[in-house]
C-alpha cells in the first residue's frame, strides 16, 4: 500500500466522512404530538435535532435458507431484516426529549389497558443525514448520505441514571427505534 495512492483515492472521493457531522429530523405521529400541548411540531423537530448527541445509521441483513443439491448444501437469500436504530439525546431541565418519546411510546401501546394500537396511530418517520462540511452550493453543510426510517416507533426507552458523583456531567436519554423499512434518500 502506497500512502500517495491512499491520499489520491481519499481526495478524489471528496475526503473522509466524519462521524460528528450529522442531522436528525424526527417526525413523531400526530397522536404523540397531541400529548405535548406546549410545543408545535416544527419546534419539536428542531429542538430534537439540536439535542441529538448521537445516533446509528440502520443496517440490513440478508436472511438465508439452506438449499441442498445432491451432496452439497449452500445458502440462498430468502429476505432481509433490519436493525433497530438508537438515538441519544441531551436532557434539558424539562425532560423534553424523554417526554416526547414517552408520548410516542404511549401512542403505540396503552400502558393502562395493556392494548397495542394501530400502526396509523403510532408510526412516524425519522431522517438521518450524514453531512460533510461546507460543500453545498451555499457553503453550508451538504448531505452525503441520507436515510428515512419509514413507520418508525420507539421500542426501548432507556432508564435514566441519577448519580450523586456525576456533578459535572450532562444528563442523557437513549431511545431505540424500530421501523418497517428504511429508504435511502441520497
Amino acid at each position: 500500500m502506497n500512502i500517495d495512492k491512499l491520499k489520491s483515492v481519499i481526495s478524489g472521493r471528496g475526503g473522509v466522512a466524519v462521524p460528528n457531522r450529522f442531522r436528525v429530523i424526527v417526525l413523531p405521529p400526530p397522536a404523540a404530538l397531541s400529548k405535548i400541548k406546549s410545543d408545535k411540531g416544527d419546534q419539536i423537530t428542531r429542538d430534537l435535532e439540536i439535542l441529538c448527541e448521537n445516533c446509528t445509521l440502520p443496517g440490513r441483513q440478508i436472511t438465508t435458507v439452506d438449499y441442498q443439491l445432491l451432496q452439497q448444501s449452500y445458502k440462498i437469500p430468502s429476505g432481509f431484516s433490519t436493525d433497530e436504530v438508537s438515538f441519544s439525546f441531551i436532557l434539558t431541565n424539562d425532560y423534553f426529549a424523554k417526554k416526547i418519546f414517552e408520548a410516542w411510546a404511549e401512542s403505540a401501546v396503552d400502558f393502562v389497558n395493556y392494548k397495542a394500537k394501530y400502526m396509523s396511530q403510532y408510526a412516524g418517520h425519522i431522517e438521518i443525514h450524514q453531512l460533510t462540511k461546507g460543500l453545498g452550493a451555499d457553503g453550508k453543510d451538504k448531505s452525503i448520505y441520507s436515510v428515512r426510517l419509514d413507520n418508525a416507533f420507539p421500542t426501548s426507552l432507556a432508564a435514566v441514571t441519577l448519580d450523586n458523583s456525576a456533578e459535572n456531567t450532562v444528563q442523557k436519554f437513549t431511545v431505540t427505534m424500530a421501523y418497517e423499512n428504511f429508504t435511502i434518500l441520497s
